[in-house]
């Protein structure tokens, strides 16, 4: 499910009639205990990506049992976006809030996940994209300007 927001800039750009793309990528992985690794994700040339991240629960691959902790979770940053950690808590991962950031060519967005407990943990992750030509991003812009802060170059 993608959020309001995200659901309202949509709908804006294809009220407007602007060029574009919708599409998702749902990834799973498996975190052994001690892992760190990187998803880096961005928009091939030529194009602007509006990306909306939605993170699944974590799971004990073991018991199937759902992972509520500070120890297991992921660094991650946009363009747009400060580094921040998200941990696996409840306030988080039962809470839709908007990460949404704006990718222009040759930049992406950043993901690093972080695995302190003792178990191997599943975790899935939905990249929801909307993908706009370079030459249509000025006037996606101005339609989107109340919805989207901190850039949108």
């Amino acid at each position: 499910m993608t959020s309001g927001l995200f659901s309202r800039i949509l709908f804006l750009l294809r009220l407007e009639e602007v060029y574009h793309y919708y599409y998702h990528i749902t990834q799973e992985y498996e975190v052994p205990p001690g892992a760190g690794f990187e998803m880096l994700i961005g928009p091939p040339k030529g194009w602007v990506w509006i990306i909306y991240t939605s993170f699944g629960d974590a799971y004990d691959k073991e018991t199937g049992a759902t992972v509520r902790s500070f120890n297991f979770g992921f660094w991650h940053k946009g363009p747009n976006m400060l580094w921040h950690y998200d941990p696996a808590e409840s306030s988080l991962m039962n809470f839709e809030y908007p990460h949404v950031d704006i990718v222009p060519p040759g930049e992406v967005y950043r993901i690093r996940f972080i695995n302190d407990e003792d178990k191997t943990i599943i975790f899935d992750i939905t990249c929801h994209i909307i993908e706009i030509p370079e030459e249509e991003w000025e006037r996606a812009k101005q339609i989107l300007k109340k919805f989207i802060t901190g850039g949108g170059r």
